[in-house]
C-alpha cells in the first residue's frame, strides 16, 4: 500500500499479516515509532483500549471526557457491529433453507402416496397371506420412516461440517440449539406426513380392493 506522510513523500506499507474477525477491522496496525516517524502532526490517539473494566470505570470515563464526545463499547459490541449484516443474510438464508426442507419432507408425501397406490398388488399378497390391515400400515411407515431418518441424518451430518466453523464463532446468530431445532421440525414434519399419509391412502386402497 502506498501513502503520503506529512513531508510530502511516497511510503510503501507492506501488509505481514491479518487479523480474522477482530476489533481492528478496517485499520493497519504499525508501530508508534514508525507511525510518529511520518505523522509527526498528529495530536494523539482517537481509540484507546481497556482491559478487564467495570461499570465505575466507564462512568468516570464518560464524566471525566465528557466534553469531548467519548463513546464506549465493549468487544462483543463491536464485532457484533462488524457481523450484523453477515449475521443478517445468515438468518435469511437459515429460514429459506428451512423452509425449502420443509416443503421437500412434502414431497415425501407425494412420493409415499405414490408408491403405495402402485403396490396394490403387494398389499393384496400381505392380505392374502394373513397380515392385518394395522400391520401392512406399520410396515409401510416403519419402510419410510427409515428413509426419512437417514436422508435427514446425511443431511445433517453435511450440513453441519459445512456450519460448524459459524457455529463456533460466538458473534453468530446460528447456535447448536438453532440446528437441533431445524432437525427437530425436519423430522416432526416427515413424521407426520408419513403417518397421515399411509394410514388415510392406504385405507382408500382397501376400498378401491374391496
Amino acid at each position: 500500500l502506498v501513502y503520503t506522510n506529512d513531508h510530502g513523500k511516497k511510503i510503501v506499507i507492506q501488509l505481514t499479516a491479518g487479523l480474522a474477525n477482530s476489533i481492528f477491522q478496517g485499520n493497519i496496525l504499525i508501530s508508534d515509532s514508525s507511525f510518529y516517524a511520518n505523522y509527526p502532526t498528529n495530536s494523539g490517539s482517537s481509540i484507546l483500549l481497556m482491559t478487564d473494566s467495570n461499570a465505575s470505570q466507564k462512568d468516570e470515563l464518560k464524566e471525566g471526557l465528557r466534553d469531548y464526545g467519548i463513546e464506549i463499547n465493549t468487544t462483543q459490541e463491536r464485532l457484533a457491529a462488524f457481523n450484523a449484516v453477515e449475521n443478517t443474510y445468515l438468518s435469511i438464508f437459515l429460514v429459506m433453507g428451512a423452509f425449502g426442507l420443509l416443503l421437500g419432507t412434502v414431497g415425501l408425501g407425494v412420493v409415499l402416496v405414490r408408491s403405495i397406490l402402485e403396490r396394490k398388488k403387494e398389499i393384496a399378497l400381505m392380505k392374502a397371506i394373513g397380515l392385518s390391515n394395522r400391520l401392512i400400515t406399520h410396515v409401510f411407515e416403519n419402510e419410510y420412516f427409515i428413509l426419512l431418518f437417514f436422508g435427514i441424518l446425511i443431511g445433517a451430518i453435511t450440513s453441519f461440517v459445512s456450519i460448524l466453523p459459524t457455529i463456533l464463532n460466538p458473534n453468530a446468530s446460528l447456535s447448536f440449539l438453532t440446528f437441533a431445532m431445524i432437525i427437530f421440525l425436519l423430522l416432526a414434519n416427515g413424521s407426520f406426513w408419513i403417518t397421515f399419509l399411509t394410514n388415510r391412502f392406504f385405507k382408500t386402497v382397501e376400498m378401491n380392493n374391496t
